[in-house]
């Protein structure tokens, strides 16, 4: 097995990349931003007027989307309690509604419930209809009044919102730009060498695929790399997944795992970020990933 020592924890940690700027990541969402928050405002308009929302919802395939965003109540609450209107008309299901795709058209096929949204968009907060069954905290936002008008007029509180709903997205451009990263960082070394590189390849007695699998003969290296800006669950999960496919390869001569990890979001899930860091034979971070070439050669003893 390749001698080469593991980098220490400590000398990790000072050379881990926070974050790195993509420059056309962030010019995409700054006109992504920019060009939805003028839609949204120009489509706001017709709220100002006598049955205003029910003519947005009818009118408008996006409607409901861009009011939960206006509003900044969680779509996850805003189908539970449209699948509750739903139920107190007798509507048996297996599904929720959609608010992305499906819900719009299934209300405007139901004109209790389309006003019962309604009544819900305008006055959720304190319309007895609501306010025995559902606890204050998800209605308290559930209200369009002069205030609220108002509120949605200014284009800063608008960006605000609408910046936060695209956050799950812009965090993903950032992984996969910082997948590329690593790939550009390691192919003109495989190239050299003559190894062949395996994307989402599945290795010998494991159950899930690895990032990038480089390969000549029956010698591998399998490369796990994550990049996080913030924390979430998931994170844990791809701990327990990278941690699992070590422990299948770990005693194999003919693999060598190196796992790679960068972001702010992994040095906030230290206990996480341990795990991946011991379940594997090498880690490396962007500041370090050119003392791949060396492990590359060691494992492959080329000299």
């Amino acid at each position: 097995m390749v001698s080469m020592r593991k980098i220490p924890w400590d000398e990790i940690f000072q050379n881990t990349t926070f974050f790195f700027i993509d420059s056309q990541i962030e010019a995409f969402y700054e006109n992504e931003i920019t060009k939805r928050v003028d839609e949204i405002a120009e489509k706001l308009k017709i709220l100002s007027e006598e049955n205003g929302i029910k003519r947005f919802i009818k009118e408008d395939k996006e409607s409901l989307n861009i009011l939960i965003t206006i509003l900044g109540i969680s779509g996850e609450r805003f189908k539970r309690v449209v699948s509750m209107i739903r139920a107190d008309y007798g509507y048996i299901f297996d599904n929720e509604w959609d608010y992305k795709t499906n819900m719009q058209k299934k209300i405007l096929e139901n004109p209790q419930i389309l006003d019962d949204v309604c009544e819900l968009f305008k006055c959720g907060y304190v319309s007895p209809k609501f306010t025995s069954r559902i606890p204050h905290v998800i209605l308290q936002k559930f209200h369009i009044d002069e205030t609220t008008l108002n509120r949605i007029k200014n284009k800063e509180y608008l960006k605000e919102l609408v910046q936060n709903k695209l956050d799950v997205d812009y965090f993903t451009k950032y992984k996969d730009a910082y997948h590329h990263l690593i790939l550009q960082n390691i192919k003109p070394i495989a190239d050299k060498f003559g190894l062949d590189i395996i994307q989402d390849s599945i290795p010998e007695g494991c159950d899930q695929p690895v990032l990038f699998m480089l390969q000549a003969v029956t010698k591998k290296i399998v490369i796990n790399a994550s990049y996080n800006l913030t924390t979430g669950q998931g994170q844990t999960n791809y701990q327990k997944k990278v941690t699992k496919i070590y422990k299948s390869l770990r005693d194999n001569d003919n693999y060598l795992v190196i796992n790679i990890l960068d972001g702010a979001g992994w040095i906030a899930r230290n206990a996480d970020c341990k795990q991946i860091y011991y379940n594997c034979h090498y880690f490396l971070n962007l500041k370090k990933i050119n003392q791949i070439e060396q492990i590359i050669c060691e494992f492959y003893n080329i000299r």
